[in-house]
């Protein structure tokens, strides 16, 4: 995931150059793309706003819900490093 985000900020980052718009305190809020002043404490990931970190949350019940919790092995313990 975080690969992902990073491969994502790059081309948001390289467009920003282009329109002017700088990422935020955080980086590209991780659900709109758009300037990142907050994180969300539950998931680490930067945000723009409240409605963002609820959407955020809200994708992130249900990719656990679907798929299991994260860092889970198949019987539900923590998977070793």
């Amino acid at each position: 995931s975080s690969y992902v985000n990073l491969q994502i900020d790059k081309v948001i980052m390289e467009k920003g150059e282009a329109s002017g718009e700088a990422p935020g305190k955080f980086g590209w809020c991780i659900v709109c793309r758009k300037p990142a002043l907050h994180y969300c404490v539950d998931t680490k990931d930067p945000v723009c706003g409240r409605e963002c970190k609820h959407r955020n949350l809200e994708r992130l019940r249900l990719v656990e819900a679907n798929f299991g919790a994260r860092g889970a092995g198949e019987d539900g313990s923590p998977l070793a490093s």
